[in-house]
């Protein structure tokens, strides 16, 4: 039997990938990828039988890759607040974060048939890493000797951390001319220096981001630095950013009385979401 070829196997994945980003998930096929390959049909049927092998293991390698860039990332981090720095610098590395891989990720949340398949082959390292920021998270607000109250911001605040890493993810696939990733990892220090207890401590120089400066001033976008030691101004972001009932458009509050409505841009289509006269929330 031949020898399979774990390059040739490369090769078929980058293009595979190169292939949903163009055309999408729904439209790929094996003709299409042995074309983008510059390889015959029939090379494509002798690594991957079928369509959807090829597809998981686009999937899977598009994970794995990800998942070693965090690993890697841990296991030279010990400190937690370093180990966040640097985990911005690795999510956000432009050989990982293209546009292309984005499309990968998305295209397989986006169609519906894909999911379980989606679910079953990334979930799983998805809830990992998830579960490792948080800890980070939780061990900072420890350290700080936050009260009980306080360390119950530490889940949220992780998972705010997580979305802006998908949002940078997501707008590298939607605007791929002009995602600036440099300003994204830029956002992403901002945001830990604001919502970390003791700030992100930028200088002890012993890695390549401390360079990245922290907005330090309102003209930059950020708040003065005493709002960020205020603890009565803590309290009240969070009361107000993490109440319950968040709908997509907005807080259910803001469409309480009949009338009420909130409107939401998605992608080149608006949504409306109103309150009936019969106190009814229709979109």
């Amino acid at each position: 039997m031949p020898r399979l070829n774990i390059d040739r196997r490369t090769q078929l994945i980058e293009a595979t990938i190169d292939v949903i980003y163009k055309d999408g998930l729904s439209r790929l096929t094996l003709a299409k990828v042995a074309q983008q390959a510059r390889l015959s049909t029939s090379i494509v049927n002798f690594y991957f039988k079928t369509k959807e092998q090829l597809l998981l293991e686009t999937l899977n390698a598009v994970s794995q890759e990800y998942e070693a860039a965090v690993d890697q990332v841990f296991a030279q981090s010990p400190d937690p607040t370093r180990t966040l720095r640097v985990l911005v610098d690795a999510m956000l590395d432009p050989v990982l974060c293209t546009p292309a891989r984005a499309a990968v990720w998305f295209a397989f949340m986006g169609e519906s048939q894909a999911r379980g398949d989606y679910i079953g082959a990334v979930r799983i390292r998805e809830l990992a890493i998830r579960q490792r920021v948080e800890t980070l998270f939780t061990t900072l607000f420890q350290e700080a000797g936050d009260t009980k109250a306080n360390l119950g911001h530490a889940a949220p605040l992780a998972r705010a951390f997580d979305a802006l890493i998908d949002s940078v993810w997501e707008q590298s696939m939607l605007e791929p001319d002009t995602i600036d990733l440099a300003a994204a990892k830029k956002t992403c220090l901002d945001y830990l220096q604001s919502v970390l207890p003791l700030g992100l401590d930028m200088s002890d120089g012993s890695d390549q981001d401390a360079s990245i400066p922290i907005a330090e001033s309102a003209g930059t976008g950020m708040l003065s630095a005493w709002a960020y030691t205020s603890n009565a101004l803590h309290e009240l972001e969070m009361s107000e950013l993490f109440r319950r009932e968040w709908m997509l458009a907005g807080h259910l509050s803001d469409v309480s009385k009949q009338g009420d409505y909130l409107t939401l841009e998605v992608g080149s289509e608006r949504v409306l979401v109103v309150r009936d006269d019969k106190e009814t929330l229709r979109a």
